[in-house]
């Protein structure tokens, strides 16, 4: 009966000198394999210097600048969107929440202080009537709020420089002229 059967094959000998020249991280090898397109994109934010490693990422910024500037290759172009697309549109990354608002909804012009307060009238009459629902009330809130400190502010602003220019046309016109009186 011969030492192997069908089934199982020859057994393989096994190799006792092996080279690992297939392995990545070899001695003068970068570590891991990259695509040739990957290191050249990298190859040239290591020669602009954005970049001070071959080990580095460079900012998504720079890779939207690669993907806008058309003197570049087509391929790097391509991989730097590709970069730039894993950080951007990750589709398990959150997103926030924006509640639905009814169709055609608008506040008043939110540039005074008067206007603020006639949106927050209008947000709280349209929840309490069942147009806006409470989250989209509280949404819309969130943004007329810090407007509105702040418009409090500069109309305040505008009010002390007014009564300071009425305080100092006071004050120039309160020149007292002395007189000498004729008795003396």
């Amino acid at each position: 009966m011969p030492p192997h059967s069908a089934i199982n094959g020859r057994k393989a000998t096994p190799n006792y000198f092996p080279t690992y020249s297939h392995l990545n991280g070899q001695p003068g090898q970068p570590r891991g394999k990259r695509r040739v397109l990957d290191r050249e994109l990298l190859e040239y934010c290591l020669s602009i210097g954005v970049i001070r490693q071959m080990s580095e990422t460079p900012s998504i910024d720079f890779l939207k600048e690669c993907v806008a500037n058309t003197d570049l290759r087509a391929e790097l172009r391509i991989t730097a969107a590709g970069y730039a697309a894993k950080y951007e549109a990750h589709p398990k990354a959150s997103k926030p929440y924006v509640p639905k608002l009814p169709d055609q909804y608008r506040l008043p012009d939110l540039k005074t202080v008067a206007s603020c307060q006639e949106a927050f009238i209008q947000i709280t009459h349209d929840v309490t009537a069942g147009v806006l629902t409470l989250d989209a009330g509280k949404y819309l809130r969130e943004f007329v709020e810090p407007l509105l400190e702040s418009l409090k502010v500069s109309e305040v602003e505008a009010q002390i420089a007014e009564f300071r220019s009425i305080v100092e046309q006071v004050e120039a016109a309160k020149t007292i002229e002395h007189i000498p009186h004729p008795d003396s």
